[in-house]
């Protein structure tokens, strides 16, 4: 399409019907002048489309170089124009027209209707090829060479132009892959030729790998969380009383001393009645024999790797509460006004002994490594920046494995069209599947540390 976006000086009309003009003018304009490619939005590649900002941004020039509107038209006012558009089906969201949104500037991407009113005009066909109408007994006389001419004009009326479209991956395939890429990267950052003994990959949902990765917000903590899975209102308003203490209270609060103190109270009280740790129980043995085999490694940033990944493992609602509370417990600690104990060592004691079972613990006691969780949970205080980071290549390690399962798709599909037009069969391979080696066990004293002390 041409993306020239300078309107035609004999555009400017007059006389009746000038509204429908106009009307049909922009259409055609849009239609011929818009630039369109591929673009991709979330997981998906989509060809032949533009972005809302795009078309904005496209339309709005287009309207000011327009003698019917004028260089004083507004954006809001094309933004208007637009949503008309829209709802004129000129142009529609690639994801489909079931959900009805009205059109803004932004991301969202759309594509051209094929059946919409901007339709060119019908091309009458030639009289030739209308043998049907002739007269009865009359003889039409057609040489060998008119002949092949109406037999090709038959033939690319007959036979349409083929396209064809890659079939998009299911919801499943793709949280497999998430699942697949994210357990293979935390094997290599581990050193070890299994993750078997470290895991039960059942255990693992790629879903919540996916959602743990997609869904960030500006500060990196995750969302789109349930609102009855989030912290409560009243418990962020605790923890920022004594992140800012004594700054920035609340005017509801009643100030009394040792008033800090009985809200760090109701904070520990909340997380501690919790029905399972933040790390959950399935995930306990994971999670510790994670951070037991790489604790004892020299390179400190692939121990900071290995517990990225492994947290990217559980639950988006929990992820969400454990990086909350990483973070008001890192800032509590670096507030010199906040006195909830003697000095900096008692409020590490104090503040690891009173959240590590709500963050790692284990369902049975008996199995439970005291010293290991609570040196855990230091750690991540202190290394939540990066740990609580989504790892920044893992999503293009991702796309980039979706997109070869796509091809290869395309070639079971369609054997034939390689062979036949390339001259060859199968171009790009399948990439090997994850393997799992039974024939290693780690030792025991992995799955904890007992030297470990706090």
């Amino acid at each position: 399409m041409n993306s020239n976006i300078v309107a035609n000086e004999d555009d400017d009309f007059s006389g009746p019907y000038r509204a429908t003009k106009i009307w049909n003018t922009i259409i055609r304009a849009f239609k011929h002048g818009m630039p369109i490619g591929r673009r991709r939005r979330y997981m998906k590649v989509y060809d032949k489309a533009f972005t809302a900002t795009e078309a904005l941004e496209w339309m709005h020039k287009y309207l000011k170089s327009n003698p019917n509107f004028g260089s004083d038209i507004t954006k809001q006012q094309t933004v208007q124009l637009m949503g008309k558009l829209l709802k004129a089906r000129i142009f529609e969201d690639v994801q489909g027209s079931k959900k009805k949104r009205e059109f803004a500037e932004g991301g969202r991407v759309y594509r051209f209707n094929q059946s919409s009113p901007a339709k060119d005009s019908r091309v009458p066909l030639s009289a030739r090829m209308d043998l049907m109408n002739a007269a009865p007994g009359q003889k039409t006389v057609i040489s060998k060479s008119e002949k092949s001419k109406t037999t090709s004009k038959f033939k690319s009326l007959a036979i349409p132009k083929c396209h064809l479209v890659a079939k998009p991956l299911s919801l499943e395939s793709m949280e497999a892959v998430w699942k697949m890429v994210t357990l293979h990267r935390l094997q290599k950052t581990i050193g070890y030729n299994t993750l078997e003994e470290f895991l039960d990959a059942s255990l693992v949902n790629g879903r919540h790998i996916m959602h743990n990765c997609l869904y960030v917000n500006k500060s990196g903590v995750v969302g789109n969380v349930n609102t009855k899975d989030q912290l409560p209102h009243w418990i962020l308003s605790a923890m920022k009383c004594l992140v800012h203490w004594p700054n920035k209270v609340d005017d509801n609060f009643a100030i009394y001393p040792g008033f800090e103190k009985d809200v760090f109270r109701a904070v520990s009280e909340y997380f501690q009645g919790l029905t399972e740790p933040l790390l959950t129980h399935s995930l306990y043995e994971t999670i510790t024999n994670v951070f037991a085999a790489v604790w004892s490694m020299t390179d400190e940033e692939r121990v900071k790797q290995a517990v990225q990944l492994a947290l990217l493992l559980i639950p988006p609602s929990n992820r969400r509460k454990l990086h909350l509370l990483l973070r008001f417990l890192s800032k509590i600690h670096n507030n010199n006004e906040l006195q909830l104990a003697q000095n900096s060592e008692d409020l590490r004691n104090l503040t690891v002994d009173t959240f590590y079972q709500s963050v790692l613990c284990s369902p049975d006691a008996s199995d439970m490594d005291t010293n290991l969780a609570k040196h855990f949970l230091w750690y991540l205080v202190e290394n939540h920046d990066f740990v609580m980071q989504v790892p920044c290549d893992l999503r293009k390690q991702v796309e980039e494995r979706l997109s070869e399962i796509q091809r290869v798709q395309f070639q079971k599909l369609y054997p034939k069209i390689y062979e036949n037009e390339l001259g060859f069969r199968n171009p790009i391979p399948a990439a090997p599947p994850l393997k799992i080696q039974r024939n290693i066990h780690l030792p025991r004293p992995l799955r904890r540390l007992r030297t470990l002390r706090s």
